[in-house]
């Protein structure tokens, strides 16, 4: 059994779910035309534009006065537009927003109606859509289980060497420089240990960055600008292409190596192109490479994103941050903790799972609809855009009593059902690299938090920018100070997004 089928079988005991019977009820209930899910009406002058224009500058707002003006389920814009994220497949489009549980569950629970679908790639970046997020029915089953190896919890084991190094290196750093930019280390951090355990790449050794090229490539993928094909330097789309050209090549030679070499390693692009070898299922190239880039942003931009935002919580919330200390303190010998003890730490636990709800980095489940389908009561023709928001679900008033206010000890006597809690999706579809995502955060946040404490700089603006994953806009200056216990004294004057998402001064 995977680790993700073990995730799945302890949240439906907590919480039992009977797909075929919820799917069939509402099919059997009233069902509502696409025209009658509500959403904005379209700017005036600029139309549909408009919308995309304020959909850019602050999606997190966007969805958030969707969610209040609308309810549960919402279009983009009433009436057709172009496809936010996909290539449109239909000559009738639309966008739909699935902001509550109930949509999500028709959703999440027909993988094979509601698909990946394809990003908008330039010609000669069509690989991108030769990932598993694409593929479908059988196809995409065997494809996991050439990864599901590498992501088994006994196999995990053979990634924590890196991180207790990378970790300590970064430690040692940050004792002598004092203060740091949290967002940017973390995300060089979780870069370093892409490139060991995703790719078999030293981080220390010089040449491209691997990890850094796959996640600007990724960003122009979702980003609607980058389709408009104006190929000119600066703009979304050149970016795109650039980015993605310095990949594939990148790639592909690692994969040849990696074939060349006899496909060893503990690596998980190495373990991929063994397992599909021995399993005698035959990849491309373009499979293997749109696989790995899928992967690689799972286990990389989410945790980077998330060790952030728990740090930034935990200096915020010193009783917090003072009880986790305590259960690390008496708990972990030396500065790192055993692989068991990982997931043997109940307020870690806790903290973890908190974090990830209240500010958790993945904004969208993007999924397309390959067929007719329903949801929450509403036909969605083939060809839509069904974007499920885990941000909206985990901080809906009507899901979570006091849903702003970070308190891990809700998680003691709250038991959401697997579509009120999404911070790595669900079923057939979840994402694959939550576990390591998951060990990465533990690990980290039980080193930092044991040796280290860390107060923002006092008065900054904590703002964020958002695709599927939302990550903070600009730098996140703290200052780095031995660990003395005095968390008091780390709280200080925040301003920004972060004062909207967050209540910070419980």
């Amino acid at each position: 059994m995977t680790r993700d089928e073990v995730d799945e079988s302890a949240v439906e005991s907590r919480c039992p779910v009977d797909h075929s019977s919820l799917v069939e009820s509402s099919r059997t209930a009233e069902i509502r035309p696409l025209d009658a899910i509500p959403g904005p009406r379209p700017m005036p002058l600029l139309g549909w534009r408009g919308n995309t224009l304020r959909f850019l500058r602050d999606p997190i707002a966007y969805l958030r006065q969707l969610r209040q003006q609308h309810g549960t389920i919402a279009r983009f814009v009433a009436g057709s537009n172009p496809s936010i994220v996909f290539r449109p497949t239909t000559r009738d489009r639309s966008t739909i927003f699935v902001l509550g549980p109930d949509g999500a569950r028709d959703v999440l629970t027909q993988p094979d109606v509601f698909t990946g679908g394809e990003f908008r790639a330039p010609k000669g970046l069509e690989w991108i859509n030769h990932s598993m997020v694409s593929a479908e029915g059988g196809r995409r089953k065997q494809r996991r289980g050439t990864m599901s190896p590498a992501f088994a919890r006994d196999h995990l084991k053979s990634y924590v060497s890196e991180v207790e190094k990378q970790t300590r290196i970064r430690l040692d750093r940050w004792r002598r420089q004092q203060r740091v930019d949290l967002a940017g280390e973390m995300f060089d951090f979780a870069s370093g240990i892409a490139r060991t355990c995703f790719f078999g790449q030293d981080p220390s050794g010089g040449g491209i960055d691997l990890a850094a090229m796959v996640r600007m490539f990724a960003e122009g993928l979702v980003s609607p600008l980058a389709g408009v094909p104006v190929n000119l330097p600066g703009t979304p789309y050149h970016r795109l292409r650039h980015y993605g050209e310095i990949v594939y090549r990148e790639l592909l030679a690692e994969i040849d190596r990696k074939r060349a070499g006899g496909n060893t390693g503990d690596d998980i692009l190495a373990m991929m192109i063994a397992s599909q070898a021995e399993q005698g299922l035959k990849l491309t190239n373009d499979e293997l490479m749109g696989d790995a880039v899928a992967l690689f942003l799972a286990g990389h931009d989410v945790p980077a994103n998330a060790i952030t935002y728990a740090l930034i919580l935990l200096s915020q919330h010193p009783q917090i941050a003072s009880r986790l200390w305590h259960e690390l303190d008496r708990e972990v010998d030396g500065d790192m903790p055993a692989y068991s003890q990982v997931w043997r730490l109940p307020y870690l636990d806790r903290v973890v799972k908190e974090s990830l709800r209240i500010l958790g980095p993945t904004l969208m489940i993007l999924r397309s609809a390959a067929q007719d389908g329903i949801v929450a009561g509403y036909e969605v023709p083939a060809g839509s855009e069904v974007l499920t928001v885990p941000y909206i679900i985990h901080t809906d008033p009507e899901v979570w009593q006091s849903p702003l206010r970070f308190d891990p000890d809700r998680w003691l006597d709250t038991k959401p059902s697997a579509f009120e809690y999404l911070p790595f999706s669900y079923g057939a579809r979840k994402c694959l690299g939550a576990p390591f995502a998951e060990l990465l955060m533990k690990i980290v946040l039980c080193v930092l938090v044991k040796n280290v404490r860390l107060t923002p700089v006092d008065g900054i603006k904590i703002d964020f920018f958002s695709t599927f994953v939302i990550s903070p806009k600009g730098k996140v200056p703290v200052h780095v100070s031995a660990q003395d216990g005095n968390f008091e004294a780390s709280r200080v004057r925040l301003g920004g997004q972060i004062t909207t998402m967050v209540e910070l001064t419980g």
